[in-house]
């Protein structure tokens, strides 16, 4: 049953990212995930009321944004927002302190605060030494969970918890 849960999420989620469907079809894809969300509420199922709520959710965002100035720029948010769609919490970059030397440093302070991604966007770095660091790492402490094709928004992910 799992399995149907992730591949009905995964059909919605390329689908919504899609620019080629209707509005029609995109109303389609909303009532479904509705449908998908009642459906968990009467079932008390929670793995389908979350996915119905995250596919609903994403849904809302995508229209709300299409008729955006800068669609360029919604359009690269997307993929990051749907991605940070569950249990985001904000640490600024000010937050980190200033004496990081390795990767290794940073990744130990982002487990130690449960800091489970790092979202740059190049239009506006608060901390160019962190990236630095963290582009440094890439390979070994740090991986790019998502990145858009022009390279300026990006999603690094840590590797594994650092060990003393």
């Amino acid at each position: 049953m799992n399995h149907l849960i992730l591949i009905i999420c995964s059909i919605g989620l390329a689908s919504m990212t899609s620019d080629r469907k209707s509005a029609m079809a995109r109303r389609v894809l909303f009532a479904s995930a509705l449908l998908l969300t009642g459906y968990g509420l009467l079932d008390a199922n929670l793995a389908f009321l979350v996915a119905g709520l995250v596919m609903a959710g994403a849904l809302a965002l995508i229209s709300l944004t299409e008729r955006s100035e800068d669609s360029r720029t919604v359009k690269e948010v997307r993929g990051a927002a749907m991605l940070l769609a569950a249990e985001v919490v904000e640490a600024s970059w000010s937050s980190a302190p200033a004496d990081f030397r390795t990767p290794s440093d940073l990744l130990k302070w982002m487990v130690s605060k449960n800091i489970r991604a790092a979202h740059v966007d190049e239009r506006k770095i608060a901390r160019p030494d962190l990236i630095s660091i963290i582009e440094a790492g890439l390979g070994e402490e740090f991986g790019i969970g998502f990145g858009t094709e022009a390279g300026a928004l990006r999603l690094y992910l840590p590797r594994s918890p650092a060990t003393d």
